[in-house]
């Protein structure tokens, strides 16, 4: 996969140097399901990258509204979501989680962004992996994490990923069968 990659530096709360790209791969294409792609809204606006690489559904989780040629984009979801700790974004998770493997599932591949690629839209895309891979909070965040290093979600997304991640506890609890 080509990457466009920036010369910036950055050092997280841990002290650990990343450096910022524009995308990342997070889940690879499979012969049945379409990869699942992170990043920046600069990504969104590169047709050539876009056809060159064969990522044809768009998720906007901050409401750029960018009119798509169909011949390009096939689908396109735009949630106008601030990247504010006061924000709920918990009120689209499964709206958006619905978009992303209803279409990776049809074989195609797709690109989850906002406007830096490090908080709402990574906090969609570790909600994704929660959901449907059934990885819990921290391997779903350090899973996330190690594929794209820049990635910081704000603290009011981070409590709405961890209550996000009780609740799908609890409907794992609620389903599994009484064991005599």
């Amino acid at each position: 996969m080509n990457k466009h990659f920036s010369d910036i530096h950055f050092h997280d709360s841990y002290q650990t140097e990343w450096k910022y790209v524009d995308i990342s791969e997070i889940l690879e294409p499979t012969e049945t399901k379409g990869g699942l792609y992170l990043g920046n809204s600069v990504i969104s606006q590169d047709l050539v990258y876009l056809k060159e690489n064969k990522i044809p559904i768009i998720l906007d989780v901050c409401g750029q509204k960018f009119v798509y040629p169909e011949d390009i984009i096939e689908a396109y979801k735009c949630i106008e979501a601030e990247d504010s700790p006061y924000f709920d974004l918990a009120q689209y998770f499964d709206e958006c989680l619905e978009f992303i493997h209803e279409h990776r599932l049809k074989g195609r591949n797709v690109f989850v962004h906002c406007k830096a690629g490090v908080s709402r839209s990574a906090t969609i895309v570790i909600c994704y992996l929660m959901k449907i891979l059934e990885m819990d909070f921290e391997n779903a965040y350090k899973f996330v994490k190690m594929k794209r290093t820049c990635i910081e979600p704000n603290e009011g997304f981070l409590e709405q990923i961890e209550k996000f991640g009780k609740k799908l506890k609890e409907k794992i609890v609620v389903h599994q069968p009484i064991q005599n």
